[in-house]
């Protein structure tokens, strides 16, 4: 716990290690100036002992429970941040349109030309709280294994510029390898830890993608972590370029992700400022 209704809590130990001092302080001047005065507070300890053990039971209760209350709400926010730290990484914020053009409808993924990443990009070239932008394409697809026939039926295609990597460190395998996007052939890409689970897929395994009545087959380089580019939830990862082709949206995103200069809680401070800077911009 770092905070107590918005005061650092090295500040409130402080302050109250000072109080008791004090007043430690101010109860040895008053023992040594009037030692009778404390022999007759004390001596009620032996006399009423029942009613001694219960207060100082019940005051022990009642530290227990509100230390019990501080614990709980810590526990829920470090469950929180850890699960948004696993599924973000170094994205601080994703940038979507929620309606590009009069032809989409309520819901959809909206598109925006890559020429409109390029204007953002040149525009926030300059800018120090910003230390990378990516565009991408995100869409859902279900998704089978060939060689177990298990499938998925939110499968999340994406595809990430493997030029615009620069402030998000690169994507790495299970194995502890740098996976390199620019490496993958034609009908191949990589899967992360969650797909690969829920699929019980390995490298070779061939993946039947259905896009649009067609079915795609795609061969599995290799299983990436999961967490920032690579995504949290089932994730078949291809790079930018490829994903335009599979939706047949050529020179069109659908995403542009931000990582903010620092590491991923320091990044994350800067995020209203950063937010107010992009709102300018759209």
């Amino acid at each position: 716990m770092e905070e107590l209704f918005g005061v650092s809590m090295d500040l409130i130990m402080a302050i109250l290690l000072a109080f008791f001092l004090a007043s430690m302080a101010v109860v040895g001047w008053m023992a040594w100036r009037s030692p009778v005065m404390v022999k007759l507070g004390l001596r009620n300890i032996p006399r009423r002992m029942a009613q001694t053990v219960l207060i100082i039971v019940g005051i022990m209760i009642s530290t227990l429970i509100m230390a019990a209350a501080f614990g709980t709400g810590d526990t829920i926010s470090h469950s929180i941040r850890s699960n948004a730290v696993e599924a973000l990484g170094p994205i601080d914020e994703i940038i979507i349109s929620a309606r590009a053009t009069s032809d989409d409808s309520f819901g959809s993924t909206s598109y925006i030309p890559y020429e409109r990443f390029v204007q953002i990009r040149d525009r926030l070239a300059g800018q120090e709280n910003i230390d990378g932008l990516a565009p991408g394409i995100g869409e859902w697809a279900p998704t089978v294994n060939s060689r177990t026939s298990l499938t998925e039926g939110q499968m999340r295609v994406t595809g990430v510029d493997p030029a615009s990597l620069r402030g998000f460190g690169a994507i790495f395998l299970t194995s502890g390898d740098e996976a390199r996007l620019e490496s993958l052939g034609q009908g191949e890409a990589y899967i992360n830890a969650e797909a690969a689970e829920e699929l019980e897929a390995v490298a070779g395994d061939v993946l039947r993608v259905f896009v649009a009545g067609r079915d795609l087959p795609i061969e599995v380089k290799g299983v990436v972590d999961r967490g920032g580019l690579a995504g949290e939830g089932p994730t078949l990862v291809v790079p930018l370029d490829r994903a335009q082709s599979i939706f047949g949206r050529e020179g069109q995103v659908n995403s542009i992700v931000v990582s903010n200069r620092g590491g991923t809680f320091a990044g994350a401070e800067l995020s209203d400022e950063v937010t107010r800077e992009l709102r300018v911009l759209f």
